[in-house]
Formats: structure tokens, C-alpha cells, sequence
């Protein structure tokens, strides 16, 4: 990689004709989408090694909170006893949810009350859009079904199966989590279908 970029930077870009610029525009282009494709991925990897440290049941709590809550630096900035909290609220950042994970369960504890006074306390909201909206509630479905976004929908398939026959009402299991296990089934048919 070193090597390439080394390689790039040596090109004397004035001297190549349009032609030969254009094409080298697109491939770097190209080259920039994939990597970008790669740090996301990578941070996904990380964010749900870290998540998977927590305790599941913290883990949604929180992600339930902040998705709710649509809490942001910003809002915080209103409320000085909370300022505390802008540094977790942005969860998708991996060094935030290492930073969730290294917690202590008691100040993990502290941090989701602290977390739920703000939510009290912030009567405005911040808007997103449907797609934003659509991709948190995607991530909570991978979350009900012990998932990650790189999950395939042969994955997704197996694990509802599993899950929704452990679940069911009919083998003794709890309705509330079978509800949940089937809606989150569904949100995410609509990304692979």
C-alpha cells in the first residue's frame, strides 16, 4: 500500500495527457470508494467486537436510549451537568463503544441514567431522515438476533429459525420476545429481498 501511494505521489500529473488523466481520476476515484468500503467495514468489525463485551442486555439499553433519545453533541451542549455524555453518543464510532465496554458496570449503570435524565430533559429532537432511521432500526434487528450487517441472508434465515423455535409461545416461550424476534425478521427481509 505504502508503495503505491509512494509510486502515485512520484506522477508528474501536468505532464499526462487529458486521456491518460481522466483514467487515472477514475481508477483513483474507484480505488477511494473500496477503501472507504473497507474502513466501514473494519470499524463494524470493531464496534461489534467491543459490543459484544457488554452485557446484551446493557447493549440495547443503550442503543435503544440514544436511537430514542436522537441525542446529539449539540443538544448536550444545553444541559452542562450531562456535557459529560457527548462522548458516547456517538455509537457507530468504535472508540466510543470501546469506550462503553471498558466501563465499569457500575459507571455503565451511572452513564444510562445519566442518559436517561438527558432524554428527559431534551424536549427538542433532532430530525433524520427515513434512511437514517431505517438503518438504526436495521442495526437493532441484527442486535435482537445476536447478528452483525455482514450477516447473509441464509444467516438471518438460520438464526430466526432457531431463535423463533426457541421462543415460540407455544413451546412455554415468552410472547414479547417472539413479537420482537419476528419484527426484527422482517425489517431485515426488506434489506435482502
Amino acid at each position: 500500500m505504502e508503495d503505491a501511494l509512494r509510486k502515485l505521489s512520484q506522477i508528474d500529473w501536468e505532464h499526462l495527457s487529458d486521456r491518460e488523466l481522466l483514467t487515472m481520476h477514475q481508477q483513483l476515484l474507484q480505488w477511494q470508494g473500496r477503501l472507504q468500503q473497507l474502513v466501514e467495514e473494519v470499524a463494524d468489525v470493531r464496534a461489534h467486537s467491543w459490543w459484544s463485551q457488554l452485557p446484551a442486555e446493557d447493549a440495547r439499553t443503550i442503543r435503544l436510549l440514544l436511537k430514542g433519545g436522537r441525542l446529539t453533541p449539540q443538544l448536550l451542549k444545553h444541559q452542562p451537568a450531562l456535557s459529560h455524555l457527548m462522548l458516547l453518543v456517538e455509537i457507530d464510532n468504535p472508540d466510543v463503544v470501546r469506550l462503553w465496554a471498558k466501563m465499569t458496570p457500575e459507571a455503565r449503570a451511572e452513564r444510562i441514567e445519566d442518559l436517561r435524565a438527558a432524554i428527559l430533559h431534551t424536549e427538542v429532537r433532532r430530525t433524520t431522515s427515513e434512511r437514517e432511521d431505517e438503518q438504526e432500526s436495521r442495526l437493532l434487528a441484527y442486535e435482537v438476533l445476536g447478528l452483525t450487517p455482514s450477516a447473509s441472508w441464509s444467516d438471518v434465515k438460520k438464526r430466526y429459525r432457531d431463535l423463533a423455535a426457541k421462543h415460540h409461545p407455544d413451546q412455554g416461550g415468552d410472547t414479547l420476545i417472539f413479537m420482537g424476534l419476528q419484527k426484527a425478521y422482517r425489517l431485515l427481509e426488506n434489506r435482502y429481498l
